[in-house]
């Protein structure tokens, strides 16, 4: 009996597997790494969209100049920076709606303005608030013939605020402020103002409105809306309706009895919470923070100085000083009595400086700037401010000073405005 074998074919055999054989190393292989390097970047979209708010709205311009139209001060108020624009596409689009939710068209009015209409600038076209800052400037004597010139002032603010609202397609809110001069027919002016009231309320967009006194009246140019105003008349969202506000609430503002103080980029706390590495780059950058210190008319430099709390990492401050001079012959009194105002003045300017180092140590260059009393013998201050000078560089962690002019009808010297010529500076490099 036969016995048959199947035979696989050929074709279908199974081939044996392959051997693999290690290839030697070579110098190449040498230079290579052997992993994937961990990742040292800060993974920013990984936090939640409420942290990265917060970073975006820091991120914003505080404040940033616009060039005047027609007299008229523009200025943008939490404004985008370009560069930070094109990061990415994703944190373009998220930061650009923060910015169209802050930022705000600010308009000074101006003397020389006479309600020409704006031309809005590209670069902040975007913005859906604007705040006015306006001036019903009546001069009239007669307010008994109708020739009280509210009713001309208000007209020609309703004519290019609307205008402004037809070419701001996107706006939202509003904010007017309105300053008038308490003259003798003030009461008449207002009067007119409640009368036409309704040419300035009735904007969908308006948010705010708010009337005040501000003594302006003999001075060239014109009126300024830092100076101190008092809150007359109100706007209320409730019935739509400009009222008056009562005496006992009409407090006026900008009058403080100690000397004003802020701090600049400094990192809000919130933003400390995002990561730890995130909040080390902040500090660090938050190097750049300075404390401003602003002399007031009320606070008298023997009082005892009581600073905020300010964050360790805040090394620069700044110190916005008046010299004010009461005796118009304080020159001759300088060589007569050896005693002069100004010096006087210095001195206890140097000892403010001196008791907010020794309160905020951790303050490594200190800047003073004094500002010269508007009058008729600005000449002979600053003759004496530079005279005593010395007594000034010898304030420790004292990186430069300046010795500011006011202009003779910029008003009060309190207002530390950028009206205040620099007529002498030293710094501590030369």
């Amino acid at each position: 009996m036969a016995i048959t074998v199947p035979v696989e074919p050929r074709s279908k055999a199974r081939s044996p597997m392959p051997t693999s054989r290690r290839r030697a190393p070579t110098a190449a292989d040498e230079v290579k790494p052997e992993g994937t390097p961990l990742q040292t970047t800060f993974n920013f979209f990984g936090l939640s969209r409420e942290l990265r708010d917060m970073v975006y709205d820091f991120s914003l311009t505080f404040k940033r100049k616009i060039r005047s139209q027609h007299g008229a001060r523009l200025r943008g108020r939490m404004v985008t920076e370009a560069s930070l624009l094109l990061v990415s596409k994703q944190f373009s689009r998220e930061y650009f709606e923060r910015a169209q939710y802050h930022t705000c068209l600010i308009i000074v009015d101006r003397p020389e303005f006479h309600g020409d209409s704006f031309k809005i600038p590209r670069a902040i076209s975007y913005a859906r608030n604007v705040e006015l800052f306006l001036a019903i400037a009546c001069d009239s004597p007669d307010h008994f013939t109708d020739q009280c010139r509210v009713v001309k002032e208000v007209r020609m603010h309703r004519k290019w605020v609307v205008d402004l609202c037809q070419k701001m397609r996107r706006l939202e809110s509003i904010s007017i402020k309105l300053i008038t001069d308490p003259h003798q027919h003030i009461e008449a002016c207002e009067a007119k103002l409640l009368e036409l009231q309704h040419k300035l309320t009735n904007f969908e967009e308006l948010k705010n409105l708010a009337v005040y006194h501000c003594d302006y009246a003999g001075k060239e140019t014109g009126w300024s809306f830092a100076s101190k105003r008092t809150l007359v008349m109100e706007w209320s969202a409730k019935d739509g309706e400009l009222h008056r506000v009562e005496a006992a609430k009409a407090s006026p503002e900008l009058e403080k009895n100690s000397p004003t103080h802020s701090v600049q980029n400094a990192m809000p706390i919130t933003l400390a919470l995002v990561s730890r590495q995130f909040s080390k780059e902040c500090k660090e950058r938050e190097r750049n923070a300075c404390v401003i210190l602003k002399d007031t008319k009320l606070w008298h430099p023997f009082e005892v100085l009581e600073t905020p709390a300010i964050p360790s990492t805040v090394t620069l401050l700044e110190l916005h000083m008046a010299l004010t001079v009461t005796n118009e012959h304080h020159i001759q009194d300088c060589r007569d009595l050896d005693f002069c105002e100004i010096e006087h003045e210095i001195d206890l300017h140097c000892s403010t400086a001196k008791t907010a180092l020794a309160q905020l140590p951790q303050i490594r260059a200190l800047s003073m700037h004094l500002y010269i009393v508007p009058s008729g013998h600005q000449g002979d201050d600053l003759s004496c401010a530079l005279a005593h000078q010395g007594r000034l560089k010898n304030v420790h962690n004292l990186t430069a000073f300046t010795v500011r002019q006011c202009p003779m009808d910029g008003g009060s010297v309190f207002e530390f405005s950028a009206a205040c010529e620099v007529v002498a500076r030293w710094s501590s490099g030369g």
